[in-house]
């Protein structure tokens, strides 16, 4: 003898079996019917999706621009160094200035120096904003002025030693 749960529950399964069948024969009725629609359909598919990929990544780059920035990336310049020295040992860091500027005129040539820096060993440190702007000062250095030396300094990585630096936590 059943009771009236089981027979609510019987119904429940009966009914969720008929409600499946139905989701199953109206899934078959979209399914193409030859390779070829089948195949056009999944183009068509994947357009969608190259097309959405595209727009979410428009609307990622719109926000990124619209977020504002933390202070270290809006201060930061990028920084290509050249490295110029006197084949003279002679001439001092204000010559070799005074011969850069007055053998180079920035604004004619159209690109940017950051900063030109004095430094030890009677060099000069010249940052420029891009690696196309350093390729174009050093070429124009190396032919506008015979007696100077220009190259890209080597930057090497840090030595650091730490012997010894286990922390010890007493309580």
């Amino acid at each position: 003898m059943k009771l009236p749960h089981d027979e609510l529950k019987e119904f429940q399964r009966i009914l969720q079996e008929i409600y499946t069948n139905r989701e199953r024969s109206e899934l078959s009725a979209n399914i193409p019917a030859n390779v070829d629609d089948a195949n056009i359909a999944a183009e068509r598919l994947q357009q969608e999706i190259t097309d959405a990929k595209l727009l979410l990544i428009s609307v990622i780059s719109e926000l990124k621009q619209e977020l504002p920035r933390i202070f270290s990336e809006v201060v930061a310049k990028p920084n290509f160094l050249i490295i110029v020295e006197s084949i003279d040992p002679k001439s001092k860091s204000d010559d070799i200035m005074k011969q850069v500027k007055g053998g180079i005129d920035v604004v004619e040539l159209g690109f940017g120096i950051n900063h030109i820096k004095k430094a030890k060993n009677q060099n000069v440190v010249i940052g420029c904003e891009s690696e196309g702007d350093r390729n174009t000062l050093q070429d124009r250095l190396k032919r506008t002025t015979d007696n100077l030396t220009v190259y890209r300094p080597v930057i090497k990585k840090p030595a650091l030693a730490s012997y010894g630096s286990c922390l010890r936590h007493d309580k």
